[in-house]
């Protein structure tokens, strides 16, 4: 009997990139099996249309047909900003952050761009990386080597991820949290803080040949998976 979760979080899809691992990510909306799922930020690469090909639109549709029976929150990631309107037409519920309470529990979830500070305060590094990774993609071909190894470069010689994952264990720290989800660095990464006892996990991303998602059980156990 296949296990029944609280939640699937899933983060970093991209829809419109090049990159986009979209049967693998179609496989785990179509195979666990949940009572909510939470998209934490990123599901747009950006809000040009243009760029959706029919297995993006595939994407899209399976996560309206899941607001008619399941409960579905958008966190807004740093790809989403103003994304109220979209949300609101796919029928899931927006927000920035989002806080589940299971057993006593408390799971915070947010996208993490909060925490990257180059992106609040050096954003000309942010645009200047965004700008020359679409420039790749788009001469890229069809697997996208160079854009996929640019991407995981740029966030760990920049060390997003060890400091995302200092400033989000603070920041539950500071709000009596007892788990804290986030995305952003597209680095999946399960990690429990040994002086203030909070679980930290990374969701990665669905743009790499390994992708990654967390569910939560009816006990509150979060786990990172990968596919």
């Amino acid at each position: 009997m296949t296990k029944q979760y609280n939640s699937l979080v899933i983060s970093d899809i991209h829809l419109g990139s090049k990159v986009l691992n979209h049967e693998k990510l179609l496989k785990v909306l179509n195979t666990v099996k949940f009572d909510n799922l939470i998209i934490n930020g990123d599901l747009f690469d950006d809000f040009n249309f243009h760029r959706l090909n029919t297995e993006h639109w595939t994407i899209l549709s399976k996560i309206r047909e899941f607001t008619k029976t399941h409960k579905v929150i958008f966190i807004e990631g740093n790809h989403d900003i103003g994304a109220k309107s979209i949300s609101d037409l796919i029928g899931t519920n927006h927000c920035t952050d989002y806080v589940l309470v299971i057993n006593k529990k408390k799971i915070i979830i947010t996208h993490g761009q909060i925490f990257d500070y180059y992106i609040i305060y050096q954003p000309f590094i942010t645009w200047l990386f965004t700008g020359i990774y679409y420039l790749i993609q788009k001469f890229g071909g069809k697997r996208q080597r160079m854009a996929l190894f640019l991407k995981h470069k740029s966030k760990t010689w920049l060390k997003i991820h060890e400091k995302l994952r200092v400033r989000a264990i603070k920041f539950a720290k500071n709000h009596s949290g007892n788990v804290i989800l986030c995305g952003h660095s597209h680095i999946a990464e399960s990690h429990k803080d040994e002086d203030s006892n909070i679980l930290y996990i990374n969701s990665g991303s669905f743009c790499d040949k390994i992708c990654h998602f967390i569910t939560i059980d009816k006990s509150g156990n979060c786990e990172l998976k990968e596919i």
